[in-house]
């Protein structure tokens, strides 16, 4: 097996893995490493021979999301979807659409997403009461 030509070939389908796992119309998904080898159709190499694919490895340790990470884009995206169908959410509504543990809105980043959302996500009425 050339390890080498396997591993460069790998390389270029990872990053268009990575972007539809990122990117699905239906519930997002995490990028995780057995995320990345089903979109592929090779969780298997990837599991086992990833030792031998090192610019494989790097690529796959940049995209894999840390659960926080995860959150945060969840938060994101959630909320980009709320503003158009739901002029009026609040926090607790972003956070459970989300879908957000309460062990998941405590951490700092997490915690810095919904704020920003949430001061981007001004309703109409209450720009007008607090300009008054």
């Amino acid at each position: 097996m050339d390890w080498a030509t396997r591993d460069a070939q790998l390389v270029e389908r990872i990053a268009n893995a990575v972007f539809r796992i990122k990117n699905r119309k239906t519930r997002s998904a995490r990028v995780t490493l057995t995320a990345i080898g089903r979109e592929l159709g090779n969780q298997s190499l990837l599991q086992t021979k990833l030792h031998k694919m090192h610019l494989t490895r790097a690529m796959v340790l940049n995209a894999v999301e840390t659960a926080e990470a995860y959150s945060v884009r969840r938060v994101r995206q959630v909320a980009a979807r709320l503003r158009v169908s739901s002029p009026g959410f609040r926090r607790w509504e972003l956070s459970r659409a989300a879908g957000l543990r309460r062990q998941m809105q405590n951490l700092p980043a997490v915690q810095a997403a919904l704020d920003y959302e949430m001061l981007v996500h001004v309703v109409p009425n209450e720009r007008s009461h607090n300009a008054a």
